[in-house]
């Protein structure tokens, strides 16, 4: 129970963080939109990420988590931590603009 909504909370992070460092990257340069690619592979990747992600919750049961995580060699946990690193420093270097009030 806990595990999920641990990994929950870093994914909310990285999806920030990650939007603040490559959205800018992609999005055209006079109507601000994403190409109907990257909107498509964001819903995948989401997607694919949530459902590892709740494993833990839908099994309820630490040792059941533990074993399912085994199974995948615990590969999208660590790609999330790696993952999380990686764009905190990132996006930490990107200049965001002032907000105007």
């Amino acid at each position: 129970y806990y595990v999920t909504f641990f990994c929950g909370s870093l994914a909310v992070d990285l999806s920030r963080d990650m939007r603040t460092v490559l959205r800018p990257r992609f999005a055209d340069t006079t109507t601000k939109k994403t190409p109907l690619w990257y909107n498509a592979l964001g819903a995948i990747l989401s997607s694919f990420i949530l459902n590892e992600m709740v494993i833990p919750f839908v099994l309820l049961d630490l040792s059941s988590g533990w074993i399912a995580c085994k199974r995948v060699y615990c590969i999208p946990q660590v790609g999330l931590l790696v993952l999380y690193g990686t764009f905190r420093v990132l996006a930490s270097r990107v200049k965001r603009p002032s907000k105007k009030e």
